[in-house]
């Protein structure tokens, strides 16, 4: 046996992507397309699809040529002369009305599932068919010859046919309308086209019962099977893979091979009169469907949810509660708890109806605010109280005023306006308790007005004098620091230079290079009267290099 080692390349790639397209796409296993035939010997016609073999009609009349296309299975009889319409999905018949040769039946009939299209050849005629199939239109008429087996390539439109001439010999032919060509002179049994790799196949009995097949002009003529068959009488081949199915009606057994040659195998045995063979497949270029389905072609009828909406119209496959987005988007319910408008989804307070947004107060609290400040009362101590946010010391509607600075606000300070006193004690406001009385000037002792060294730092010649008065004067007085400071001189005496200071902690001064000493005495007074002086501070050395 010669088999051809390799297919047209166009065919073959174009094959090849969709079933790798549909493999990777889905995880159901390939779907073998159904078996038709027709058994004269037992007057009926059945179905053979995973393992089962089911009577689609009997108590025919002579049955004799099928096709079959998207659950519509057309068939013919020879004792009736007709072609006849059953529908799969009804199991209902419809007898077509069309203007034939009453003296001849139909030998061979096609389908072409895009246009609903019927062909068939009758005797020295072919005709087509459209839907709704009431009136039929003679194609060609051969005045010498008589057609046999046809074939429709919707590829390029084109209608193969074989032809019987006196019965004897019979040819091959392409036929576009009225007008046709030879492409073969062969003895042609049956054909049968594979579209996508652009192939004819036809058996022939002469000799030996072979299948063979070439390119659709005919050139490329091989041997596909010529092996252990006893008489061939139907081939089909399957769109999807290209695989080949023929009728040995000597054996009545029906056998596949791959599209190589492959792979032979035989599937249905027991066929009495073997006359009739079909593929069907509403789907001929989905690997995983043979019908359309509710998603059509190329599209699986998977319902991953279980949500009884097929995921080719389920916007949300994974969510079983929803087969629309929505707003809230898949996973997610487009409910209103609080019923206030907005979803869930977009409401981040979703049982709140007076808030979407938690804002400052946070879901189920009011965003008011009395006092109109810019704080809600959430977070207002004193929410009437406009100038206040906290109580304080003196609570909400009391002011937190410090008259006089003492750190005691007014509202608890006897004395608001004497810094000296926070309660009115014996003497009252504005006047000192002093030993013995009272008086209208403090008593002034070392636990009041402490000289102690000041601190010196140096930066170049830049020299900064902290001094340590720790006594806090009150208004009108004012403390004036005497400053000592003497610089050693070369001889090994001192230069004295004194100065005063009214700064009130801090002196800055620039100064020569050398080394000096510093102290000084603090004087308080009080009305330009000098009420304190301390004594001396301890003398502080340091040096300016430069």
């Amino acid at each position: 046996m010669h088999m051809l080692a390799t297919t047209s390349k166009e065919g073959f790639f174009i094959r090849f992507f969709f079933l790798a397209l549909f493999f990777l796409s889905s995880t159901t296993v390939f779907a073998m397309p159904t078996i038709y035939w027709v058994d004269a010997g037992k007057s009926a016609i059945y179905s053979h699809q995973d393992g089962e073999t089911t009577t689609i009609v009997d108590k025919l009349s002579s049955p004799r040529a099928i096709a079959v296309a998207r659950n519509k299975l057309f068939y013919s009889e020879d004792n009736l002369r007709l072609i006849t319409l059953f529908d799969l999905d009804s199991n209902t018949k419809l007898s077509l009305s069309y203007t034939y040769d009453t003296a001849a039946f139909p030998s061979d009939i096609t389908f072409n599932p895009q246009t609903s299209t019927l062909y068939w050849s009758q005797f020295r005629s072919l005709y087509s068919l459209s839907s709704p199939y009431t009136n039929a239109r003679e194609l060609v008429y051969e005045s010498n010859r008589s057609f046999s087996k046809v074939a429709y390539n919707s590829e390029s439109d084109r209608l193969f046919a074989s032809m019987r001439k006196a019965y004897i010999s019979e040819e091959g032919f392409e036929l576009i309308e009225s007008n046709f060509e030879n492409l073969l002179t062969t003895s042609a049994h049956d054909i049968a086209l594979d579209e996508y790799s652009s192939l004819l196949y036809w058996v022939t009995n002469q000799g030996q019962s072979c299948i063979m097949r070439s390119q659709l002009d005919g050139s490329d003529i091989e041997e596909f099977d010529c092996e252990g068959h006893e008489f061939l009488s139907e081939i089909v081949v399957d769109q999807d893979t290209g695989d080949v199915y023929w009728l040995d009606i000597s054996k009545g057994t029906i056998s596949r091979a791959n599209n190589d040659g492959t792979g032979r195998s035989q599937i249905i045995s027991g066929i009495l009169y073997g006359r009739g063979l079909a593929l069907s497949d509403g789907c001929p270029l989905d690997y995983n469907k043979s019908e359309p389905g509710l998603c059509g072609c190329g599209v699986s009828d998977s319902d991953y949810d279980s949500d009884s909406t097929p995921d080719c119209y389920d916007e949300c496959p994974l969510d079983s509660a929803k087969v629309l987005s929505g707003v809230c988007g898949c996973g997610i319910a487009d409910s209103d708890q609080d019923g206030d408008g907005t979803l869930d989804c977009n409401d981040a307070c979703p049982n709140d109806v007076s808030k979407v947004i938690p804002a400052v107060c946070g879901c189920g609290s009011s965003e008011l605010d009395s006092d109109e400040d810019a704080t809600p009362d959430c977070i207002d101590e004193c929410p009437f109280d406009s100038s206040k946010l906290t109580q304080g010391v003196c609570g909400c509607g009391s002011s937190e005023l410090d008259s006089d600075e003492d750190a005691t606000p007014d509202c608890i300070d006897e004395c608001p306006f004497d810094s000296s006193k926070v309660t009115q004690g014996v003497c009252g406001c504005d006047r000192y308790e002093v030993e013995g009385g009272c008086s209208d000037f403090p008593e002034i002792t070392n636990n009041h007005l402490i000289s102690t060294p000041p601190t010196i730092s140096t930066q170049g010649s830049k020299v900064k004098i902290l001094f340590q008065d720790f006594y806090k004067s009150k208004r009108k007085e004012k403390v004036v620091y005497n400053v000592t400071l003497r610089k050693l001189k070369k001889d090994g005496r001192w230069r004295t230079i004194t100065f005063r200071s009214r700064k009130k902690k801090a002196l800055r001064k620039k100064m020569k290079k050398g080394t000096y000493s510093l102290s000084y005495r603090a004087t308080l007074k009080r009305r330009g009267r000098i009420i304190a002086v301390t004594g001396d501070s301890p003398v502080s050395t340091f040096t300016i290099k430069r």
